[in-house]
Protein backbone atom coordinates (compact mmCIF):
# COMPACT_ATOMS: atom_id res chain seq x y z
CA UNK A 1 0.00 0.00 0.00
CA UNK A 2 2.78 2.03 0.67
CA UNK A 3 4.85 1.23 -2.18
CA UNK A 4 1.23 2.33 -4.76
CA UNK A 5 1.15 5.91 -2.81
CA UNK A 6 4.69 6.47 -3.36
CA UNK A 7 4.41 5.50 -6.78
CA UNK A 8 1.43 7.69 -7.55
CA UNK A 9 3.41 10.48 -5.57
CA UNK A 10 6.01 10.59 -7.95
CA UNK A 11 3.14 10.50 -11.12
CA UNK A 12 1.38 13.67 -9.78
CA UNK A 13 5.26 15.37 -9.20
CA UNK A 14 5.71 13.77 -12.46
CA UNK A 15 2.79 15.11 -13.85
CA UNK A 16 2.69 18.32 -12.47
CA UNK A 17 5.93 19.10 -13.13
CA UNK A 18 6.18 18.30 -16.96
CA UNK A 19 2.52 19.99 -17.51
CA UNK A 20 1.69 22.27 -14.80
CA UNK A 21 -0.93 24.06 -17.19
CA UNK A 22 -3.27 20.93 -17.06
CA UNK A 23 -2.80 19.79 -13.80
CA UNK A 24 -3.96 23.37 -12.72
CA UNK A 25 -6.46 22.82 -15.07
CA UNK A 26 -7.98 19.50 -13.50
CA UNK A 27 -7.59 21.19 -10.55
CA UNK A 28 -10.03 24.35 -11.15
CA UNK A 29 -12.25 21.98 -12.94
CA UNK A 30 -12.72 20.26 -9.57
CA UNK A 31 -13.11 23.62 -7.64
CA UNK A 32 -15.88 24.69 -10.41
CA UNK A 33 -17.67 21.22 -9.94
CA UNK A 34 -17.44 21.77 -6.16
CA UNK A 35 -18.92 24.83 -6.35
CA UNK A 36 -21.67 23.81 -8.55
CA UNK A 37 -22.57 20.82 -6.06
CA UNK A 38 -22.10 22.59 -2.73
CA UNK A 39 -23.91 26.28 -4.13
CA UNK A 40 -26.36 25.60 -1.52
CA UNK A 41 -24.09 25.80 1.36
CA UNK A 42 -21.24 28.10 -0.47
CA UNK A 43 -23.63 31.12 -2.40
CA UNK A 44 -24.38 33.76 0.57
CA UNK A 45 -27.52 34.71 -0.96
CA UNK A 46 -30.39 32.17 -2.59
CA UNK A 47 -30.49 31.96 -6.42
CA UNK A 48 -33.62 34.70 -6.43
CA UNK A 49 -33.06 36.37 -3.10
CA UNK A 50 -33.03 40.22 -3.66
CA UNK A 51 -31.02 42.70 -1.55
CA UNK A 52 -33.39 45.72 -1.67
CA UNK A 53 -32.96 48.54 -2.67
CA UNK A 54 -29.62 47.44 -4.82
CA UNK A 55 -30.11 47.08 -8.31
CA UNK A 56 -27.44 46.69 -10.24
CA UNK A 57 -25.16 47.58 -7.79
CA UNK A 58 -21.34 47.78 -8.57
CA UNK A 59 -19.52 44.41 -7.50
CA UNK A 60 -18.09 45.22 -3.60
CA UNK A 61 -16.81 43.01 -0.78
CA UNK A 62 -20.53 42.36 -0.20
CA UNK A 63 -21.56 41.32 -3.71
CA UNK A 64 -18.21 40.17 -5.05
CA UNK A 65 -19.52 39.84 -8.94
CA UNK A 66 -22.44 42.71 -8.50
CA UNK A 67 -26.14 42.98 -8.59
CA UNK A 68 -28.73 42.16 -11.39
CA UNK A 69 -31.41 44.40 -12.39
CA UNK A 70 -33.55 42.73 -9.43
CA UNK A 71 -30.82 43.23 -6.78
CA UNK A 72 -30.37 39.47 -7.15
CA UNK A 73 -26.08 38.95 -5.94
CA UNK A 74 -24.74 37.65 -9.53
CA UNK A 75 -21.75 35.69 -7.58
CA UNK A 76 -24.98 32.95 -5.48
CA UNK A 77 -27.11 33.19 -9.03
CA UNK A 78 -23.57 31.83 -11.08
CA UNK A 79 -22.91 28.76 -8.76
CA UNK A 80 -26.53 27.92 -9.05
CA UNK A 81 -26.55 28.48 -12.79
CA UNK A 82 -23.78 26.95 -13.26
CA UNK A 83 -25.11 23.20 -12.50
CA UNK A 84 -27.51 23.44 -15.69
CA UNK A 85 -23.90 24.01 -17.48
CA UNK A 86 -22.25 21.49 -16.30
CA UNK A 87 -24.60 18.68 -16.34
CA UNK A 88 -25.76 19.56 -20.35
CA UNK A 89 -21.46 19.27 -20.47
CA UNK A 90 -21.21 16.33 -18.91
CA UNK A 91 -24.49 13.81 -18.65
CA UNK A 92 -25.18 14.38 -22.86
CA UNK A 93 -21.70 13.88 -23.74
CA UNK A 94 -21.72 10.14 -21.81
CA UNK A 95 -24.28 9.44 -23.50
CA UNK A 96 -22.95 10.65 -26.82
CA UNK A 97 -19.83 8.66 -26.14
CA UNK A 98 -21.80 5.56 -25.12
CA UNK A 99 -24.07 5.91 -28.38
CA UNK A 100 -21.36 6.73 -30.77
CA UNK A 101 -19.11 3.75 -29.66
CA UNK A 102 -21.51 0.90 -29.55
CA UNK A 103 -22.60 2.29 -33.31
CA UNK A 104 -18.95 2.78 -34.66
CA UNK A 105 -17.56 -0.25 -33.64
CA UNK A 106 -20.71 -2.25 -34.91
CA UNK A 107 -20.00 -0.48 -38.65
CA UNK A 108 -16.34 -1.12 -38.17
CA UNK A 109 -16.98 -4.96 -36.87
CA UNK A 110 -20.04 -5.69 -38.97
CA UNK A 111 -19.78 -8.41 -42.11
CA UNK A 112 -23.25 -7.04 -43.53
CA UNK A 113 -22.51 -3.82 -46.29
CA UNK A 114 -25.81 -3.06 -45.14
CA UNK A 115 -25.11 -2.03 -41.83
CA UNK A 116 -22.55 -0.48 -42.02
CA UNK A 117 -23.92 1.75 -45.13
CA UNK A 118 -27.24 2.65 -42.99
CA UNK A 119 -25.27 3.82 -39.98
CA UNK A 120 -22.37 6.13 -41.67
CA UNK A 121 -25.15 7.47 -43.93
CA UNK A 122 -26.86 8.43 -40.71
CA UNK A 123 -23.67 10.26 -39.73
CA UNK A 124 -22.83 11.55 -42.87
CA UNK A 125 -26.73 13.39 -42.85
CA UNK A 126 -26.32 14.52 -39.40
CA UNK A 127 -22.59 15.83 -39.78
CA UNK A 128 -23.59 17.80 -43.02
CA UNK A 129 -25.74 20.53 -40.83
CA UNK A 130 -23.83 22.70 -38.78
CA UNK A 131 -24.02 21.76 -34.90
CA UNK A 132 -25.58 24.00 -33.67
CA UNK A 133 -28.08 24.96 -36.52
CA UNK A 134 -29.38 21.45 -36.33
CA UNK A 135 -29.13 21.55 -32.65
CA UNK A 136 -31.64 24.94 -32.66
CA UNK A 137 -34.46 23.42 -35.13
CA UNK A 138 -35.11 20.37 -33.12
CA UNK A 139 -35.18 22.65 -29.92
CA UNK A 140 -37.65 25.00 -31.79
CA UNK A 141 -39.63 22.34 -33.05
CA UNK A 142 -39.37 20.39 -29.49
CA UNK A 143 -40.19 23.89 -27.44
CA UNK A 144 -37.31 25.53 -25.65
CA UNK A 145 -36.90 24.00 -22.64
CA UNK A 146 -33.88 22.45 -20.26
CA UNK A 147 -35.01 19.00 -21.46
CA UNK A 148 -35.11 19.71 -24.80
CA UNK A 149 -31.83 21.01 -25.04
CA UNK A 150 -30.13 18.26 -23.54
CA UNK A 151 -31.85 15.51 -26.12
CA UNK A 152 -30.77 18.04 -29.01
CA UNK A 153 -27.42 17.52 -27.72
CA UNK A 154 -27.89 14.21 -27.84
CA UNK A 155 -29.24 13.22 -31.07
CA UNK A 156 -26.48 15.82 -32.66
CA UNK A 157 -23.35 14.99 -31.06
CA UNK A 158 -22.85 10.88 -31.02
CA UNK A 159 -21.98 11.06 -35.37
CA UNK A 160 -18.42 12.75 -34.67
CA UNK A 161 -17.81 9.85 -32.47
CA UNK A 162 -19.39 6.82 -34.17
CA UNK A 163 -17.17 8.02 -37.27
CA UNK A 164 -13.74 7.97 -35.37
CA UNK A 165 -14.61 5.01 -33.57
CA UNK A 166 -15.90 3.37 -37.04
CA UNK A 167 -12.28 4.47 -38.02
CA UNK A 168 -10.51 2.76 -35.39
CA UNK A 169 -12.12 -0.21 -35.34
CA UNK A 170 -11.45 -1.05 -38.87
CA UNK A 171 -8.05 -0.40 -38.66
CA UNK A 172 -7.48 -3.28 -35.46
CA UNK A 173 -10.29 -6.17 -37.26
CA UNK A 174 -7.56 -7.36 -39.17
CA UNK A 175 -4.71 -7.28 -36.16
CA UNK A 176 -3.00 -10.69 -35.98
CA UNK A 177 -4.29 -10.99 -32.04
CA UNK A 178 -8.20 -10.65 -33.67
CA UNK A 179 -7.77 -12.67 -36.24
CA UNK A 180 -6.62 -15.14 -33.86
CA UNK A 181 -9.89 -14.83 -31.51
CA UNK A 182 -11.74 -14.97 -34.35
CA UNK A 183 -10.49 -18.26 -35.19
CA UNK A 184 -10.73 -19.83 -31.84
CA UNK A 185 -14.92 -18.90 -32.57
CA UNK A 186 -14.75 -15.96 -30.07
CA UNK A 187 -18.10 -13.93 -31.14
CA UNK A 188 -17.94 -10.64 -32.99
CA UNK A 189 -19.33 -9.29 -29.37
CA UNK A 190 -16.71 -10.39 -27.19
CA UNK A 191 -14.33 -9.15 -29.49
CA UNK A 192 -15.25 -5.71 -29.31
CA UNK A 193 -15.64 -5.91 -25.55
CA UNK A 194 -12.33 -7.81 -25.05
CA UNK A 195 -10.18 -6.24 -27.69
CA UNK A 196 -11.41 -3.57 -29.55
CA UNK A 197 -12.63 -1.73 -26.71
CA UNK A 198 -9.46 -1.78 -24.29
CA UNK A 199 -7.54 -0.52 -27.52
CA UNK A 200 -9.39 2.40 -27.95
CA UNK A 201 -10.34 3.51 -24.64
CA UNK A 202 -7.07 6.24 -24.65
CA UNK A 203 -8.95 7.67 -27.73
CA UNK A 204 -12.12 7.46 -25.97
CA UNK A 205 -10.47 9.64 -23.16
CA UNK A 206 -9.56 12.37 -25.38
CA UNK A 207 -12.47 12.69 -27.38
CA UNK A 208 -14.60 12.86 -24.03
CA UNK A 209 -12.55 15.47 -22.52
CA UNK A 210 -12.97 17.63 -25.74
CA UNK A 211 -16.58 17.19 -26.21
CA UNK A 212 -17.26 18.40 -23.01
CA UNK A 213 -16.69 22.23 -23.64
CA UNK A 214 -18.28 21.93 -26.87
CA UNK A 215 -21.45 20.96 -25.35
CA UNK A 216 -21.29 23.75 -22.43
CA UNK A 217 -20.56 26.27 -24.92
CA UNK A 218 -23.57 24.59 -27.21
CA UNK A 219 -25.92 24.79 -24.24
CA UNK A 220 -24.97 28.61 -23.40
CA UNK A 221 -25.21 29.82 -26.75
CA UNK A 222 -28.68 28.01 -26.76
CA UNK A 223 -29.58 29.23 -24.01
CA UNK A 224 -28.50 32.99 -25.02
CA UNK A 225 -30.75 32.72 -27.98
CA UNK A 226 -33.39 31.69 -25.95
CA UNK A 227 -33.70 27.90 -27.01
CA UNK A 228 -32.16 26.45 -23.40
CA UNK A 229 -33.73 26.58 -19.60
CA UNK A 230 -36.43 29.22 -18.99
CA UNK A 231 -37.69 31.29 -15.90
CA UNK A 232 -37.61 30.30 -13.27
CA UNK A 233 -34.34 27.65 -13.89
CA UNK A 234 -31.63 29.87 -15.18
CA UNK A 235 -28.01 29.14 -16.91
CA UNK A 236 -24.77 30.57 -17.36
CA UNK A 237 -26.18 31.54 -20.92
CA UNK A 238 -29.36 32.68 -19.45
CA UNK A 239 -27.81 34.74 -17.32
CA UNK A 240 -25.20 36.44 -20.30
CA UNK A 241 -28.63 36.72 -22.34
CA UNK A 242 -30.30 38.89 -20.14
CA UNK A 243 -27.84 41.38 -18.59
CA UNK A 244 -26.68 42.12 -22.43
CA UNK A 245 -29.49 45.00 -22.16
CA UNK A 246 -27.53 46.42 -19.34
CA UNK A 247 -23.90 46.40 -21.06
CA UNK A 248 -22.92 49.75 -20.91
CA UNK A 249 -24.52 51.12 -17.63
CA UNK A 250 -23.70 47.74 -15.38
CA UNK A 251 -21.80 45.11 -17.30
CA UNK A 252 -21.18 43.02 -15.21
CA UNK A 253 -24.24 41.71 -15.05
CA UNK A 254 -23.29 39.79 -18.13
CA UNK A 255 -19.46 39.59 -18.12
CA UNK A 256 -19.31 37.96 -14.91
CA UNK A 257 -21.08 34.66 -16.23
CA UNK A 258 -19.41 34.93 -19.38
CA UNK A 259 -16.10 35.16 -17.94
CA UNK A 260 -17.12 32.24 -15.71
CA UNK A 261 -17.93 30.35 -19.25
CA UNK A 262 -14.55 31.10 -20.70
CA UNK A 263 -12.58 30.12 -18.04
CA UNK A 264 -14.92 26.57 -17.69
CA UNK A 265 -13.96 26.14 -21.29
CA UNK A 266 -10.48 26.96 -21.07
CA UNK A 267 -9.42 24.93 -18.28
CA UNK A 268 -11.78 21.76 -19.93
CA UNK A 269 -9.74 22.54 -22.95
CA UNK A 270 -6.60 22.96 -21.43
CA UNK A 271 -6.68 19.77 -19.77
CA UNK A 272 -7.84 17.78 -22.53
CA UNK A 273 -4.80 18.86 -24.64
CA UNK A 274 -2.66 17.24 -21.41
CA UNK A 275 -4.41 14.20 -21.33
CA UNK A 276 -4.23 14.19 -25.53
CA UNK A 277 -0.09 14.68 -24.78
CA UNK A 278 0.53 12.68 -22.16
CA UNK A 279 -1.38 9.31 -23.85
CA UNK A 280 0.53 10.10 -27.07
CA UNK A 281 4.02 10.10 -24.94
CA UNK A 282 2.63 6.87 -23.38
CA UNK A 283 1.79 5.14 -26.84
CA UNK A 284 5.60 6.25 -28.36
CA UNK A 285 7.23 4.93 -25.36
CA UNK A 286 5.58 0.89 -26.16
Amino acid sequence: MKNMMKNTGRKIKKYVKEDPVGFISFLMILLFIFLAVFADFIAPYGINETQYMKPKAAPSMEHIFGTDELSRDIFSRILYASRISLFIGFAPTTINLIIGTFLGMIAGMTTLKWVDTLIMRVVDIVLSYPFMILAMAIVYNLGASTKNLFLALILVGWAGTARTVRAQTLSLKNSTYIEAARSMGVSKWKIMIKHILPNIRSLLLVLYTMSIPVAILSEAGLSFLGFGAQPPQTSLGVMVSKGRTYLFDAPWISLAPAIYILLLSLCLNFFGDSLRDMLDSKRSER
